[in-house]
């Protein structure tokens, strides 16, 4: 697309009637706009100038020009501030804006997932990414979860030979041995993700176990004693990963 870059003050700019884009979910606009505050914008606007000479009107990009509003809104961002455009001319506005929507291809759960990881381990905490990227706290973990599953699977997964759902499961166990081998051995019908989960958990108690309850989860994990806890399940779902000393500590309660 030819055009020339040019650079217009924020407070010039609203979006063209011609954008096809005419509803924005505002959680996609918040989330946008902490990227923006955190990276910059780091793709242009595409705009024309407006026939009654009052700025110019912004044919693809409606998205990132609402959450700079926003940002302006909040005091994060001047009215002056000077946004990066394409201006294009004697073009199809509409066909313009309709491209780049339909164009639009997501990223990959896979990529997304370790990108987040990737971050992680150079040194930007979970409260740090969820800020940056404007996304919730238990969103940003469970990313991080699925990371941890073996790259063997995770591979399948991009091949498109396992679903979103049954990588899921597999965030209940750490050792990629056992997560390799469940995967290998399944029978068809095992491979459901509720049976993935059953035999990953096996020998270990649900903290919704009378047991478990009985003790109390905040005491055994005082003891000593490590919860495996499931992140795409309800809040209070995890398994108790020490049967021994749940044991030792209801004889205790009991003595």
């Amino acid at each position: 697309m030819s055009g020339e870059l040019i650079s217009v003050a924020l407070s010039s700019l609203k979006p063209a009637p011609q954008n096809v884009r005419r509803t924005n979910n505002q959680q996609a606009i918040e989330s946008l706009a902490a990227s923006i505050a955190a990276h910059g914008l780091l793709q242009n606007l595409i705009v024309v100038a407006d026939p009654d000479g009052n700025g110019f009107l912004v044919v693809a990009g409606c998205r990132r020009l609402a959450a700079m509003n926003l940002l302006a809104e909040r005091g994060t961002l001047p009215p002056e501030t000077q946004v990066q455009c394409l201006q294009v001319t004697s073009i199809d506005q509409h066909e313009i804006s309709l491209a780049e929507n339909v164009q639009r291809q997501a990223m990959h759960p896979a990529d997304e997932f370790e990108a987040f990881s990737e971050l992680l381990h150079a040194g930007m905490g979970e409260e740090t990414i969820a800020a940056r990227f404007g996304v919730a706290l238990d969103h940003v973990r469970r990313l991080l979860k699925l990371a941890t599953v073996s790259p063997k699977l995770i591979a399948d997964y991009r091949a498109g030979d396992m679903t979103l759902e049954q990588i899921m499961a597999f965030t209940v166990c750490d050792d990629h041995k056992k997560q390799e081998k469940l995967w290998k051995s399944a029978k068809a019908w095992e491979r459901n993700p509720r049976e993935l989960r059953k035999a990953l958990t096996e020998g270990l108690l649900h903290t919704r176990e009378a047991r478990v309850k009985f003790v109390g989860l905040d005491v055994y994990e005082a003891a000593g004693g490590a919860v495996i806890r499931d992140l795409f399940d309800d809040v209070e779902s995890g398994y108790v990963a020490d049967v021994k000393l749940l044991g030792k500590l209801a004889k205790e309660k009991i003595d």
